[in-house]
């Protein structure tokens, strides 16, 4: 809990998701959810990646879900890292909430097409 306070995003998977209402006790939406986080624990940003369904980036302001890309999955190491990564490296950049989003989305499903965590992106 230490940590949280410390964060300015809380990046989870739905799996993760679900073990963090159960070990904080709150029920309702993954909306609801990450606002409570945002709202306790002064986040900037809750980013909730559910594998080959779909992504969501909540904000106090806005909220970004894309469906995730159908691709031939060879392997899914790295994905979660590269989608956070793309997703900083495009808001640092000054590209919109939805943009970056689009951006994290994108690459991830890159990662998940090829083996290894480190595939050369061209």
């Amino acid at each position: 809990e230490e940590s949280l306070y410390l964060a300015n995003v809380l990046k989870m998977n739905d799996d993760e998701m679900s073990e963090l209402k159960n070990l904080f006790g709150l029920k309702g939406t993954e909306e609801e959810v990450a606002n409570w986080f945002m709202e306790n624990y002064n986040l900037r940003m809750v980013v909730l990646t559910a594998g080959a369904d779909y992504s969501t980036v909540y904000t106090p302001d806005e909220v970004s879900t894309l469906a995730t890309p159908k691709v031939d999955v060879v392997d899914t190491v790295g994905a979660g890292d590269a989608f956070s990564a793309a997703l900083v490296m495009s808001l640092l950049k000054g590209q919109t909430l939805r943009e970056a989003h689009e951006c994290a989305v994108k690459i991830s499903a890159f990662v998940c097409s090829h083996k290894g965590a480190w595939p050369v992106y061209e």
